[in-house]
């Protein structure tokens, strides 16, 4: 299958372009905006390293648990992720798969053709977290499923285009 249209996923539609473009750069896509010279938290880096997070699903029955601060932390607004939450938009963390410390609980897969299978709670059907071919060797877990403290802001807003005209984020999102 060539990646490079928007093809029907699940459902939804899938940005195979803006996918290509985001693997294919070593930070997760925030080069392109960091040469524009806006600024961009690159959550990797920054100190709490060693913090532990704890994801939860709705009926309390399955979780998981990363260490340190994601490599991406974003907002979506394509079709997949829409109904992947129900939202207006999708909100995820997408953390080195050695971060993952912790994994409890009964889940089901969904498998979306060859790019993304996401892994869901049997009891409640929480989608918790996903692997994609957009992030290789990462998880990507529901930035909403976190405990408090919870996540900070995102930094990135991807398929901004697609963003429902009432919907209003925060200034300085870098928006792809």
């Amino acid at each position: 299958m060539r990646l490079s249209q928007r093809d029907d996923v699940g459902g939804g539609l899938f940005d195979h372009d803006l996918a290509l473009r985001l693997k294919r750069s070593k930070d997760g896509g925030l080069s392109r905006a960091r040469r524009a010279g806006q600024d961009v938290a690159f959550h990797g880096r920054s100190p709490g390293g060693n913090m532990t997070r704890r994801a939860v699903c709705c009926c309390g029955a399955a979780w998981l648990t990363v260490r340190g601060e994601p490599a991406l932390n974003a907002v979506c607004h394509c079709d997949n992720c829409r109904r992947r939450t129900g939202g207006a938009f999708g909100w995820q963390a997408y953390f080195p798969d050695a971060q993952l410390i912790d994994l409890q609980g009964r889940f089901r897969e969904h498998r979306i053709r060859n790019e993304q299978v996401r892994y869901f709670c049997e009891g409640c059907g929480t989608t918790l977290y996903w692997t994609s071919v957009f992030m290789p060797g990462h998880t990507g877990v529901a930035a909403g499923a976190f405990e408090p403290p919870g996540l900070p802001a995102p930094s990135l807003e991807a398929m901004s285009r697609a963003r429902f005209d009432w919907v209003t984020l925060p200034e300085g999102l870098v928006r792809v």
